[in-house]
């Protein structure tokens, strides 16, 4: 993993944290699902994310399928590298 100074850590979750917030909306019971297959609470997204972040992750939260109903997607990639 590449370094990232504290202030791009801290922005990295904040952003990733708000993509999150925004597809949620106000619906309740969203799954989201991890990298590793897990599925969790939007709770639990929240502190997957942060965590991931800390640990220099570029994040990226996109809506998708969650078992058969729209969930949230999050992925995790190298400081540096390209999702799109």
């Amino acid at each position: 993993m590449c370094q990232k100074s504290n202030l791009e850590m801290e922005m990295c979750w904040i952003d990733a944290w708000s993509d999150l917030l925004e597809l949620v909306g106000t619906r309740r019971n969203v799954k989201c699902l991890l990298p590793n297959g897990r599925i969790v609470s939007t709770a639990a997204c929240q502190g997957w994310l942060q965590e991931s972040a800390y640990k220099g992750y570029q994040l990226q939260v996109v809506e998708g399928w969650v078992r058969g109903k729209r969930g949230i997607i999050v992925n995790k990639y190298l400081f540096g590298d390209s999702y799109s």
